[in-house]
């Protein structure tokens, strides 16, 4: 087990191997990204037709490569050089990890769930109407961001660093708050419906804002926010206040960004298809009525 205090990782020592690494993968990390790997493939495949109806549950081809790429992007955002980097020198290499899990992981794997996958949780009414009420566009903005932004406060930010258990839960619970983020959005339980367009459009406008503030916050503090990195080697010529107001500023500026441009997508979409459902439509033909006034 690590030391439980600041900046003694493997019992004190820096990583000083090719660009300041160890190459060495965590086992947690990679054994959690090897068994939903495995796991997905086992219950989309062999597990899945073994019962009867499985022509009822199918996965497409998209579903799967979404799936595995989340999880391939989290087991590499997660492992060497970036877990080093982000957990010895560089709160901006740390931020980025964050913003991966949330922007790119998180909406992944939930486009390459199955609805089917859904149906244990949907048999069990509690579940059902838990995950259902959870899901909606208000609670899931409002139970996403204040977790979002919990996790960003100093004190919790540090302990994260300084405990191995509470840092599994940090990144656990910033894949979770993306997925809660995203689901209105490309959620595939059929019993916990998407937003409609419009409504996406809204949501993901307001989506952009507490991240912006929380980065803009951190760009604007006073170096050392985070006391973790204060007596931490500095990489590159990175200096400790450069390094927190890029984190800030990649913050502030990334996730508006990424919901915006999402936003645009679906905005654009939806307006061509409204435009073809009006192509579609036959006018309906005017007949003048007569002048009666003409008559006597």
């Amino acid at each position: 087990m690590r030391s439980a205090l600041p900046l003694l990782h493997f019992n004190g020592a820096y990583p000083e191997g090719f660009l300041h690494s160890r190459w060495v993968p965590e086992p947690e990390i990679f054994m959690s990204g090897f068994l939903l790997i495995v796991g997905y493939l086992l219950v989309t495949g062999p597990l899945n037709r073994r019962y009867p109806g499985s022509e009822q549950r199918p996965v497409t081809r998209q579903q799967r490569w979404c799936f595995l790429s989340g999880a391939i992007v989290m087991t590499i955002i997660l492992g060497p050089p970036f877990h080093d980097w982000g957990d010895y020198y560089l709160v901006t290499v740390h931020m980025i990890q964050h913003l991966v899990l949330m922007l790119a992981v998180a909406p992944l794997l939930l486009l390459g769930i199955p609805p089917w996958f859904y149906n244990p949780i949907n048999r069990r009414p509690v579940l059902e109407r838990i995950g259902r009420e959870i899901t909606r566009p208000i609670t899931a903005f409002l139970l996403a961001n204040a977790l979002m932004i919990v996790w960003h406060l100093p004190f919790l930010y540090d302990a994260a660093l300084r405990q191995p258990p509470i840092h599994a839960t940090q990144h656990s619970v910033f894949v979770i708050v993306g997925m809660l983020s995203w689901y209105p959005i490309c959620g595939t339980n059929p019993a916990w419906p998407r937003a409609t367009p419009l409504v996406q459009c809204l949501l993901l406008f307001l989506e952009s804002i507490p991240g912006g503030i929380v980065g803009a916050m951190i760009t604007f503090a006073a170096p050392g926010l985070y006391s973790f990195y204060d007596n931490a080697p500095r990489l590159w010529g990175i200096g400790l206040a450069d390094d927190q107001q890029f984190a800030g500023l990649l913050m502030w500026a990334a996730v508006p960004v990424v919901y915006l441009t999402v936003l645009s997508v679906i905005f654009l979409r939806w307006a061509g298809r409204e435009e073809a459902k009006d192509r579609a439509t036959p006018a309906k033909r005017v007949v003048p009525k007569p002048d009666t006034a003409s008559f006597p």
